[in-house]
């Protein structure tokens, strides 16, 4: 009976442990970072902290130099390719999701989103072709989101930089807040489902061989 009550009282904690929230803080400003906080815990996740070892000085001022020579090659032409590449490519995939992930991502919770970014070109007609660009798939992703988490926006300002040179300011952060016991709910869910799928194949092509 003492075992019993202390394998009851050791998943009680356990399943109470599972139901206290986890929070998330994503911030970009220049760099990422992600920190994690559950109870009085604290830590960051991203960036992790590296020791750096120590470089000849010829070798670091060969690094400067490639580093600004590959500064000068890029162009900002290419770089708004690769962010509308792949802002369409995660707008196909939130698409593509089924409705039952849907309903479960429901449940997680994004609040205290804030985004500034500034857009600016070689030219005013060429930053208002980029800017309405940009303002039509953030925008865009931002529905997608939208129907599918619980978003509470602190702040969205998307500009045009008409007299300035030519670059992509931006500066984001956002909370997240999740309960672990859904996750693994979820990952139940998910397991039993793609086993049956697996299971419907193998019967359906055992069906096809004996035909």
């Amino acid at each position: 009976m003492i075992v019993l009550k202390i394998v009851g009282a050791v998943f009680l904690i356990i399943v109470l442990l599972t139901l206290l929230p986890i929070g998330v803080k994503i911030c970009y400003n220049s760099i990422l970072t992600v920190d994690v906080r559950y109870l009085f815990l604290k830590f960051r996740v991203y960036p992790m902290k590296s020791k750096k070892k120590k470089e000849p000085k010829q070798i670091k001022a060969k690094k400067k130099q490639s580093a600004k020579t590959k500064v000068k090659k890029t162009k900002s032409k290419e770089k708004t390719q690769n962010i509308s590449e792949t802002i369409e490519m995660v707008l196909d995939i939130l698409r593509a999701l089924p409705k039952a992930i849907k309903l479960l991502l429901k449940s997680f919770c994004i609040y205290d989103l804030q985004l500034t970014m500034t857009i600016g070109r070689e030219d005013a007609h060429q930053t208002a072709l980029t800017f309405g660009k940009m303002s039509a798939y953030i925008y865009s992703i931002f529905a997608v989101l939208n129907n599918i988490f619980k978003i509470k926006v602190k702040s969205m300002v998307i500009q045009p930089d008409f007299y300035g040179e030519e670059k992509n300011d931006v500066n984001a952060s956002v909370k997240i807040v999740l309960i672990p016991i859904i996750a693994i709910i979820a990952a139940i869910y998910f397991a039993v489902a793609f086993l049956k799928d697996d299971k419907k194949t193998y019967t359906n092509s055992k069906e096809d061989t004996a035909v």
